[in-house]
């Protein structure tokens, strides 16, 4: 029997058992192995267990019975109904802001509660929520911008325990220096915006047109200095992309920020600040990221997010945990599957069933892909509004050459320490690894 395909869920979850799949006469036999190489040596690689074997470039090719192991899988996947458990909670405190991004996910895209302030009876009532559905879950902060609605913020950061995961997601100009200790001190991931240099920003002004650059490092320097923990959240565009390795290494090397996240722009109906992006440049400056990250200890989000799956030997099935583990609400509390997809006819009818019934593990396609076991087809909201479907194309290539030098890493990281895949953490920066 082979490894089991189970959905892989960052927490606990419960005891998986064989599920219904839309239409089990449809699911081929598992594909061939996937075949790589590097100068004189191959490695064979199962995409749905990330069990590999290597061999000499020249020796006898893998026995059919040595072929059969490891192509093995048993086919049983985890049942929608058994996502219902959550641990992360998405709270939109706040949809108005003192920015105005040209690719802003909520501006841009006419979101439901434009400009609305959660009120603290709301937010108590969602405090009351998350201590009896997720008691020691996650919870998100985000906007707009959540600081100019802070006694709301103040309700889940002062009503949750310690130990339990936060995150600000911030633009930072607003918070002084007993803010920061504030947010240190209740153990909260801030994750702020920084576009790259000063002349990046010129895509995420305030209202009077200015780029506040300077105050924004300010405080992004002060949260280092004051230990608290910051990550840098960076939005890629056709404006950004063509500096995006010299932006890294000013993070890094100037900055001295650990963790980063370059993620690619959404779909913004209202704009076409989109248009134009180029994966190809994209994918070639996150291999240099990739190993600029190993090299400098530094945990860079749409790598990790993606090693850890091999690394682990888990199944990455879906690439937004919206149908998972994860709730978002309104400001005005309302509950929602996803801010986004609810913002367009073409996806405000999409149901968690229709998510699931086209996640990759069920496309013909994706199927044969070699980065089928990491990629989980990330964000619904684009893949739907640019394809049609519910995987993000734009992401196939980047995804298929990420995992072949991750691959290569993990065979060479296996071999060189018995403490592999713990020893990972000292490489990138993070506590990911148990």
């Amino acid at each position: 029997m082979g490894q089991k395909v189970f959905l892989s869920l960052s927490a606990p979850s419960k005891q998986a058992v064989p599920a219904t799949t839309p239409d089990d006469d449809y699911l081929p036999a598992a594909p061939l192995l996937h075949r790589f190489e590097r100068g004189d040596e191959v490695v064979y690689y199962n995409a749905f267990t990330h069990n590999w074997v290597t061999r000499d470039r020249g020796a006898p090719e893998p026995t059919t019975a040595e072929v059969d192991e490891l192509a093995a899988i048993d086919f049983r996947f985890t049942p929608l109904e058994m996502l219902a458990d959550p641990h992360l909670m998405r709270v939109e405190i706040t949809q108005a802001c003192n920015f105005q991004c040209t690719y802003c996910i909520v501006f841009e895209n006419d979101l439901d509660q434009l400009h609305q302030h959660m009120s603290v009876a709301t937010a108590q009532s969602l405090l009351e929520w998350y201590h009896q559905n997720m008691p020691g879950g996650t919870v998100m902060l985000i906007g707009g911008e959540p600081t100019l609605n802070w006694d709301a913020c103040k309700v889940f950061l002062d009503g949750m325990p310690v130990e339990a995961g936060k995150e600000l997601y911030t633009n930072g100009i607003l918070l002084s220096d007993d803010d920061i200790r504030y947010l240190r001190d209740r153990n909260v991931s801030i994750r702020m915006s920084v576009d790259g240099f000063e002349r990046h920003h010129r895509q995420r002004v305030n209202h009077a047109g200015q780029t506040l650059y300077d105050q924004v490092i300010d405080r992004f320097q002060a949260m280092l200095r004051l230990g608290a923990d910051v990550g840098i959240n960076c939005t890629m565009t056709p404006h950004n992309l063509p500096d995006m390795v010299d932006i890294h290494h000013h993070f890094v090397r100037e900055l001295g920020a650990r963790h980063i996240n370059y993620s690619i722009p959404h779909m913004t109906v209202n704009s076409d600040v989109a248009d134009g992006f180029d994966m190809d440049t994209y994918t070639a400056a996150m291999l240099e990221i990739y190993d600029d990250a190993k090299r400098n200890g530094v945990y860079v989000a749409q790598i990790m997010k993606r090693l850890a799956y091999i690394a682990r030997k888990r199944f990455k099935a879906i690439g937004c945990t919206v149908i998972g583990p994860e709730v978002t609400f309104y400001p005005d509390g309302k509950r929602t599957l996803c801010t986004k997809l609810d913002s367009h006819p073409k996806t405000s009818s999409v149901t968690p069933q229709d998510i699931y019934a086209n996640l990759p593990f069920f496309m013909s396609d994706c199927r044969q892909c070699s980065a089928i076991g990491i990629c989980g087809g990330g964000c619904y909201w684009d893949a739907k509004t640019r394809f049609d479907r519910f995987q993000d194309m734009r992401e196939c290539d980047f995804q298929r050459k990420l995992l072949e030098r991750m691959l290569w890493d993990v065979v060479d990281w296996s071999r060189s320490s018995d403490d592999f895949p713990r020893m990972l953490n000292d490489v990138f920066h993070t506590k990911m690894f148990g």
